[in-house]
């Protein structure tokens, strides 16, 4: 199958109703939206379930410059309320500081 055009949108829709109608819980990986378009799936068929979404890198490419960011979206079907929603527009992960004691001697 070939990887960028092979998969149609009437695959879309068709994996959509298959997961809507499963009981098992899921996760479905696709990508949100890059710098220069959004995926038209989202708004269309997954944005009835929760979305998490993560910032990507892609380290890999035939030229440098298509190695570009995405930010990827976890398509699922169960509670994500305890799952940090996105990190994307975040540029510094939160650092843990060190535990100080300060102990007086008499």
């Amino acid at each position: 199958m070939d990887y960028y055009n092979g998969w149609t949108e009437k695959d879309e829709e068709n994996l959509f109703h298959l997961l809507r109608e499963t009981k098992a819980k899921f996760i479905l990986s696709t990508w949100h939206h890059n710098d220069w378009r959004e995926n038209e799936m989202i708004k269309k068929y997954w944005n009835k379930f929760n979305i998490i979404t993560k910032d990507h890198f892609y380290h890999n490419g035939a030229n440098i410059e298509n190695r570009k960011s995405v930010v990827e979206a976890l398509v699922c079907n169960f509670d994500t309320d305890n799952i940090a929603q996105h990190n994307h527009g975040m540029k510094e992960r939160n650092k843990s500081k060190q535990l100080e004691l300060m102990l007086e001697f008499a």
